[in-house]
């Protein structure tokens, strides 16, 4: 902020700089100013703050990953204390805001590694499907009572689904969007049947490949001529013959452009999308 509006020519002013840190870790951080003036010949001046971030306390990482693990198991990852208080501080506890992520604390390191100070586990217990979860450490620091810890991740089943959504995209009211297809793939050694597949929006039908007998499908999805509304908000729901993965819900998505927007312009083909949520590929876990 500058110390007046305007700076008469050949005046001085002060510009005061508030540099936020952000979260995370320490080290060497940098942000840019640009200063704008009348001067004809130079209307702007770029200034440059560097500064080394110091942390007074942390956990390393700040976020833990549990990417594709298997449903019905225990998974554990493990965090340390990090920051120039770490020695002087105590962890009192933790909250999980939700009860299939535990945490135990233990001062000198799990296995007698300083560095697995915080277990993080994932319990049995943790439906299929991608989540998104905070836990806070608890400490006796006399300014810092709590870190947040990021806990993210995706639970599998026996079955994989990609893409994650069926998605028509943007589209024009008088071209419907192109056929959708998606992928349905069994996890290891097990093998099922898809025995139905319906859609809760009527103007959306499908129909079924079977790739390899009990092991891959190709399920096509298409948008009728006569649908008439102006977004596509609704699921195609596949049961199979599996205990666990017998009902699988896909959204299905896409909106009509606006008719501003309508004129010469093509459909609007969604990004990419991920296996499901729930549903998919079964990875080996990255090292803790």
């Amino acid at each position: 902020m500058a110390s007046a509006k305007e700076i008469p020519p050949g005046g001085e002013g002060k510009i005061d700089v508030t540099f936020k840190t952000g979260s995370g870790s320490g080290g060497k951080r940098e942000k840019h100013i640009t200063v704008t003036c009348n001067d004809p010949e130079k209307k702007s001046v770029g200034l440059t703050v560097k500064t080394e971030v110091v942390e007074t306390l942390g956990i390393t990482p700040i976020r833990i990953s549990f990417n594709q693990v298997k449903r019905g198991q225990e998974h554990v990852r493990f965090a340390s204390v990090s920051g120039e208080d770490k020695d002087a501080v105590k962890l009192t506890g933790f909250e999980s805001s939700n009860p299939n992520i535990k945490a135990e604390i233990n001062p000198k390191g799990f296995d007698g590694d300083t560095y697995q100070q915080i277990k993080i586990i994932l319990m049995p217990t943790m439906k299929t499907g991608r989540f998104f979860e905070r836990v806070k450490i608890r400490t006796d620091h006399k300014t810092i009572k709590d870190i947040q810890l990021n806990v993210i991740g995706s639970v599998v089943g026996d079955v994989t689904v990609a893409p994650n959504q069926v998605h028509f995209g943007l589209f024009r009211k008088d071209k419907k969007p192109s056929e959708r297809f998606l992928t349905i793939r069994s996890v290891g050694e097990v093998t099922f049947k898809i025995i139905e597949v319906t859609s809760s929006i009527p103007e959306v039908t499908t129909s079924l490949e079977t790739v390899v007998a009990g092991k891959e499908y190709r399920l096509r999805s298409a948008l009728n001529d006569s649908f008439a509304g102006s977004s596509l908000n609704g699921k195609l729901t596949i049961k199979t013959d599996l205990m666990n993965d017998g009902i699988i819900e896909i959204p299905i998505a896409g909106r009509v452009l606006p008719p501003a927007a309508q004129q010469g312009a093509p459909a609007i083909m969604p990004s990419a999308g991920k296996p499901a949520g729930g549903i998919q590929p079964a990875a080996p876990a990255p090292p803790r």
